[in-house]
């Protein structure tokens, strides 16, 4: 606390936050892998039973976070995009099969 009072009364920034480190770090190459080969449906509850068998030792809901984030990553790089389709004059032919009175 006293570093950001101090730089408050000196006029400077706050100092930043320093990043740590998630107990799911050392797993996120396998984790990414998991998602990657299930096309990213697998579940979280089955993530965590496959990280406890493999040393994890952080709760359900670590990895749970951290699977949520590799899954939305892995669906922005694997979206399928639609281009706008634009008819041109002639190419094609539409017509409606409504009632003529």
């Amino acid at each position: 606390m006293r570093s950001y009072v101090k730089a408050r009364q000196d006029g400077a920034q706050a100092p930043a936050a320093r990043q740590r480190g998630r107990m799911t770090d050392p797993f996120l190459p396998q984790m990414a892998s998991w998602v990657e080969q299930s096309r990213g449906k697998i579940r979280g509850d089955v993530v965590h039973e496959k990280l406890l068998a493999l040393g994890f030792t952080g709760c359900e809901r670590t990895t749970r976070t951290t699977l949520v984030e590799l899954k939305s990553k892995y669906r922005a790089r694997n979206m399928r995009v639609h281009p706008p389709w634009t008819p041109e004059p002639g190419l094609w032919l539409q017509y409606d099969y409504g009632v003529c009175r």
